[in-house]
């Protein structure tokens, strides 16, 4: 139970934040997806850098560990997960796999958006 409510927290946190920038750029008039853009970047980088820092240099109990990664960048960007599950195929030599995940992700998301977009207009 501690485990989920330190997710769902860091998952708060992470949407708060994304939040945020949105209405940052909201406020200074940019074009919305600049957000988007720079949270997922943000958070890609994060992930990386706090994945490697907790495997190999300071290694933290797994239940904040997850509230950081899974709940708090989760909140924040989907994205960055994404991110760093193709990072892994890629390094653990599984190229293949990971530029099928990459393409089949990105086409089957924009698809599965359109769909949806499609479907709300004929209702």
């Amino acid at each position: 139970m501690g485990l989920v409510l330190v997710v769902g927290l860091g998952g708060a946190l992470g949407a708060i934040s994304r939040f945020g920038i949105n209405i940052f750029f909201d406020h200074i008039s940019a074009p919305g997806y600049w957000g988007t853009l720079l949270v997922n970047l943000v958070g890609s980088f994060l992930i990386g850098l706090i994945f490697v820092v907790f495997e190999n240099r300071l290694p933290i109990p797994e239940m904040f560990r997850a509230g950081i990664v899974v709940g708090l960048l989760g909140g924040f960007t989907t994205y960055s997960a994404f991110s760093l599950e193709i990072v892994n195929m890629v390094v653990s030599g599984l190229y293949a796999r990971a530029g099928m995940y990459m393409i089949t992700t990105v086409l089957a998301c924009l698809s599965a958006t359109l769909i949806g977009v499609i479907v709300a207009r004929t209702l």
